[in-house]
């Protein structure tokens, strides 16, 4: 982008770090505003757009409204697809947060971005032993490893033992390699520890999370949305005045 400023995809990146890495918001929404329009038939600028729309300004309507975009100069990709049902999902829209994971999964079967898209569905509905059969159902090549989403649902169903061993097995791995800590605060909070949870989510803060940017989006945090420290976080993040829908 220092070379041409003109480049649409310059913004565009430049813009998506700022929002997910730099918690940088007004940079984020001046060079992916300028991405969208240097590059307007761009389905990632309009995607990496519709994503600041919804996480910071929370404006949903707006975000989908850029992701229809985004989907129709480039059908058959996974990622606006993804966010769809995401952004869905934070709008309370589940039939359609439903329908986009379907889209997602038809167009790659294999699609696990740390949570399965239709499993995600069903945790932010609440659904946990759709969310565990869902996983089970899963092979352990396919999820990778350890999933959080998983012992989310197995501590929601009374399966603690089972939530606390994947717990575990994260905790080790973070021992060597790098495991976002907003999924640790994640099992901590359905285990009802909301101190342990708060602490992984301040760890994540200083971890530079790309989750950390904007933890009112995920379902898997709810039960610490009313906690006094959460509008706390909110605030060291920077989004106590833009997020509190």
């Amino acid at each position: 982008m220092a070379n041409d400023e003109h480049a649409g995809a310059g913004h565009t990146y430049f813009g998506a770090i700022a929002l997910i890495f730099n918690c940088d918001f007004p940079v984020a929404k001046r060079e992916l505003e300028r991405g969208v329009a240097l590059d307007p038939n761009s389905s990632d600028a309009h995607r990496w757009h519709a994503w600041y729309l919804a996480r910071v300004e929370r404006d949903f309507v707006a975000a989908r409204a850029e992701l229809e975009r985004s989907q129709t100069l480039d059908p058959f990709y996974t990622w606006p697809a993804w966010a769809a049902s995401a952004v869905a999902i934070a709008q309370g829209d589940y039939e359609a947060a439903m329908q986009f994971a379907e889209r997602v999964l038809t167009i790659d079967p294999h699609f696990l971005y740390d949570e399965d898209p239709i499993a995600h569905v069903y945790v932010a509905k609440g659904r946990w032993q759709d969310g565990v059969k869902r996983y089970e159902s899963l092979s352990a090549s396919a999820l990778g490893g350890p999933n959080f989403e998983l012992a989310v649902c197995y501590a929601h169903t009374g399966e603690t033992a089972q939530a606390k061993q994947i717990l575990k097995e994260l905790e080790a791995r973070a021992q060597h390699r790098y495991v976002d800590r907003t999924h640790i605060a994640a099992i901590h909070a359905a285990l009802g520890d909301k101190d342990k949870a708060f602490a992984e989510l301040d760890q994540a803060r200083q971890d530079r999370s790309a989750r950390i940017s904007a933890p009112r989006f995920y379902p898997w945090l709810a039960p610490l949305f009313d906690d006094p420290r959460f509008a706390d976080l909110l605030h060291r993040i920077g989004l106590d005045s833009q997020n509190k829908k």
